[in-house]
């Protein structure tokens, strides 16, 4: 099975002290890539998701 690199970005903007708007996009070339299995698996690779994207906030506890 060949290697394979892939880049996650991620962006934190805060809004306010203890309140920040988070954003990441994993796999962000949307590389074909696999991963592989042990013996309790049917198959010899499991395929891996290409380019995913998440949009949050991060609240933090205790910020000052």
């Amino acid at each position: 099975m060949p290697g394979a690199a892939t880049v996650h970005l991620t962006l934190t903007q805060p809004l306010t002290k203890s309140l920040a708007l988070v954003g990441t996009v994993r796999n962000l070339f949307d590389v074909d890539y696999s991963d592989p299995a042990s013996s309790a698996h049917l198959q010899d690779v499991i395929p891996q998701n290409g380019r995913t994207a998440r949009i949050g906030l991060r609240w933090t506890l205790g910020a000052r």
